[in-house]
């Protein structure tokens, strides 16, 4: 079964703050390679958090803008559901839609999809578990979402730089 990465804002942003593709563009070649091969996902939310601007995150995410899947009725009866169950994770003082919950019905969707070759997906984020903080890891925890950091993501490629 083949992993696919189900990329969060912070994981994007930690990667163009500590691994700038001017500095490591190996890196960012073999992030567009995933790409290119289908492994590499993430939601339209996440896109309106860092298309932003004209810095390298917004002309990286601008140029893989079909990553970014669409919301659907599926997604939107799940964020519900997920924003019943924990209320904590959804920002209220946000100008616009949270990603967080959108990603997460993203991964829990795909992963229950029915196909001939079945795919493994994770969620990749940056955030960690902080004392009673609802985050993601927890939110995916409770779903069976297994979430790991960009550097496991990285691991599990087997790059070395």
């Amino acid at each position: 079964m083949q992993d696919i990465y189900c990329l969060d804002s912070s994981s994007l942003i930690d990667l163009k703050k500590n691994i700038p593709s001017d500095v490591f563009p190996s890196l960012w070649t073999r992030l567009d390679k995933l790409v290119d091969a289908g492994r590499i996902i993430s939601h339209i939310e996440v896109y309106k958090e860092v298309a932003d601007g004209n810095d390298s995150l917004a002309q990286w995410t601008k140029r893989h803008k079909s990553i970014f899947q669409r919301i659907d009725a599926q997604q939107i009866d799940l964020v519900r559901e997920i924003e019943c169950k924990f209320p904590a994770l959804a920002h209220p003082n946000k100008e616009r839609a949270n990603a967080d919950p959108f990603l997460i019905a993203l991964a829990i969707i795909k992963n229950q999809e029915r196909t001939l070759f079945p795919a493994h997906y994770l969620l990749v984020t940056e955030e960690r578990i902080k004392g009673n903080q609802i985050r993601i890891p927890v939110v995916c925890k409770h779903y069976g979402i297994e979430c790991i950091r960009h550097i496991d993501m990285l691991r599990r490629e087997g790059w070395k730089f």
